[in-house]
């Protein structure tokens, strides 16, 4: 009985991803989280790194990843801001931002890993 029960939860769960990922598919758009690859800052200095959507994709928020190491939090986000493309320049009045860029300042004695995210909307297919 308990087997046929956790065959069944396991049945229905995959009907449900399933069934989300056909809607999601057939609305166009979803989205997803990249990020970047890791830069070592060393002590007392300032690094920085950005990561870009997926083409023409559109970000819709990003930051620094926190994750990479447990000293990551002791960071000082120096800034912290939307790109248009790989220039890594600031998109005007934040439109159609594609990126994230992160500027750190690592305050302690040892180097440090950078590592920044960014959340990306998939654009809907065009018409056909």
């Amino acid at each position: 009985m308990r087997r046929d029960l956790a065959v069944l939860v396991i049945a229905m769960s995959s009907a449900m991803l399933a069934f989300g990922a056909a809607h999601a598919q057939a609305q166009g758009v979803g989205t997803y989280v990249l990020r970047s690859p890791a830069v070592f800052v060393d002590p007392e200095l300032t690094g920085e790194t950005q990561v870009l959507c997926n083409g023409s994709d559109f970000a819709t928020g990003g930051g620094l990843a926190t994750s990479v190491g447990s000293t990551a939090e002791k960071m000082h986000v120096s800034d912290s801001f939307p790109i248009s493309d790989a220039s890594g320049a600031p998109t005007l009045d934040n439109t159609a931002p594609h990126g994230w860029k992160v500027i750190v300042f690592n305050p302690t004695l040892e180097a440090m890993e950078l590592q920044a995210f960014v959340v990306c909307l998939a654009s809907p297919p065009p018409p056909a």
